[in-house]
């Protein structure tokens, strides 16, 4: 039976890997901007649109969003 000491060094080793996932991640994206010219922001909100298969409702949304933005300020010619 596992002890509280060794669950919290497995948690711990846990947390370990999360931060390199995440330091992982901050490398891919400053690559994106870099290699692609998209920003990191841009790319992150992309790739997480894309892991969630979410692609077309995001989509969706950002064309609701220009039509606010026509109505606030209608696009000129």
């Amino acid at each position: 039976m596992p002890t509280l000491a060794n669950l919290i060094t497995e948690y711990g080793h846990s947390l370990t890997r999360i931060e390199a996932e995440k330091s992982l991640m901050k490398e891919i994206a400053l690559r994106a901007e870099n290699e692609c010219g998209v920003t990191a922001g841009k790319f992150k909100r992309l790739a997480t649109d894309a892991y969630r298969d979410n692609i077309d409702a995001a989509r969706a949304e950002m064309r609701e969003l220009i039509e606010l933005y026509d109505t606030v300020q209608p696009e000129a010619d």
